[in-house]
């Protein structure tokens, strides 16, 4: 329990440095309450079911360590977000808020939350249990679901509310619903203006939704976050990126070396920076180093499961194109949360899937920790991976991690 006060008062302190200021400036609008309950709801949640598996046993000390942090960083990233959001265009965030920003990127897989509630929401076991065998929790499914909800709802009686728009943003680009991130971004956009971290969030939405590729509209807006702020971190990766998915590698390299002078020696941000600046190098001149070749060489290829996900004969009558599939994997022994799950289209079945450990929701949990996992897929009318009633699961496991060729048939409903 100490270390969960200990959070507890960081979540605080935290939380007063971003009050202050904005009273500072005038008035906080009523909503922003909401917002703000709902984001320490989601991160006090996680951290009990993360003090939950330490004290079971199934997670280690340093998973747990490695979970806080993750956490920590998500609630900086949470707070400093709607505030950067209400900024005026003509004042950029300062260095040290960007640079929060980017090392808290990977946290924002947290905001999955968001739409699933609780994480063990996708065992099909968990759910066709009876209520009163379900793991008690302070704030369930529903009522996150809701929380989430009624921001939707008030966007649309409030559609001048920035902030909101950013919040909804994010939560559906961690969902991987990139269109829908990339339209609350839109409206983001036009009542902000040319701020970096609007801009930058826009083009990624916009990125993703067209399969990863830059838009010329992508580009545009990002090369101008970057002309707003020349240190701003995701601008400077995502400039970077577009130009060498262009093959502009010498811009590439000027904008990932500027990304890179601000990073602390030794992090992992600074070392995929710097084999990524190494590539160019290697590109501009033709031929990869000895040494970037050897190390490319001995990297090992990331922790994997695929296979194939169909739907049971009996129950093809009811599997409507619309709606959502999650196909995910879990520990076969271990805590609930998803170790990497993929969001797709229902209209796609059967279809082939490869889940790796990149698309773990928070690194440190991920396939690459794990030698057994579960691989479940799940039919959502709703769009979320709360399990419904209507909604149409399959489960398969224990599979080692590596497997290949697994075959997840979904015929079972949930009642």
């Amino acid at each position: 329990m100490t270390t969960f006060w200990i959070l507890a008062g960081v979540m605080a302190c935290v939380g007063a440095l971003f009050v202050v200021v904005p009273l500072m400036r005038g008035p906080v609008r009523r909503d922003q309450h909401s917002r703000d309950q709902l984001n320490l709801a989601i991160r006090k949640d996680q951290l009990t079911e993360l003090k939950s598996d330490l004290d079971a046993g199934t997670l280690s000390p340093e998973q747990f360590e490695a979970g806080r942090i993750e956490i920590e960083q998500g609630l900086l990233e949470d707070v400093a977000g709607a505030e950067a959001a209400a900024l005026q265009a003509s004042a950029p965030p300062a260095r040290w808020m960007a640079y929060v920003l980017a090392l808290a990127l990977p946290a924002l897989a947290v905001a999955l939350y968001l739409q699933l509630g609780r994480m063990d929401a996708l065992d099909p076991a968990v759910t066709a249990a009876p209520k009163g065998q379900e793991m008690a929790h302070d704030i369930g499914p529903e009522q996150l679901a809701g929380m989430v909800q009624s921001l939707a709802d008030r966007l649309k009686a409030q559609p001048d509310d920035a902030e909101g728009w950013m919040m909804l943003g994010r939560s559906y680009a961690v969902l991987r619903d990139f269109p829908r991130s990339a339209e609350a971004y839109a409206h983001a956009y036009a009542l902000i203006g040319d701020h970096p971290d609007v801009l930058s969030n826009y083009a990624d939405a916009l990125a993703m939704a067209n399969n990863g590729a830059f838009t010329d509209q992508a580009v545009a807006l990002v090369d101008k976050a970057v002309k707003v702020d020349p240190t701003h971190p995701k601008a400077l990766w995502l400039a970077g990126t577009a130009a060498f998915e262009r093959r502009n590698y010498g811009r590439a390299l000027t904008l990932w070396t500027a990304l890179r002078v601000g990073l602390d020696d030794g992090s992992d941000v600074a070392n995929t920076m710097d084999a990524n600046i190494a590539e160019v190098r290697a590109l501009m001149g033709g031929a990869a180093p000895p040494e970037t070749a050897r190390v490319a060489q001995a990297a090992p290829a990331k922790k994997q499961v695929s296979g194939r996900v169909r739907v049971a004969p009996a129950l093809a009558a009811k599997v409507d194109p619309g709606a959502t599939l999650f196909v995910f994997a879990k520990a076969a022994q271990g805590p609930p949360m998803p170790l990497a799950i993929l969001r797709l289209s229902a209209a796609g079945l059967p279809l082939d899937f490869t889940l790796d450990e990149g698309m773990a929701m928070v690194p440190a949990m991920s396939l690459a920790r794990f030698d057994q996992v579960m691989v479940g897929a799940r039919i959502s009318k709703s769009g979320d991976a709360t399990a419904r009633s209507g909604d149409l699961q399959g489960l398969v496991g224990p599979v080692r991690v590596g497997a290949t060729g697994i075959e997840v048939v979904i015929g079972e409903e949930v009642k």
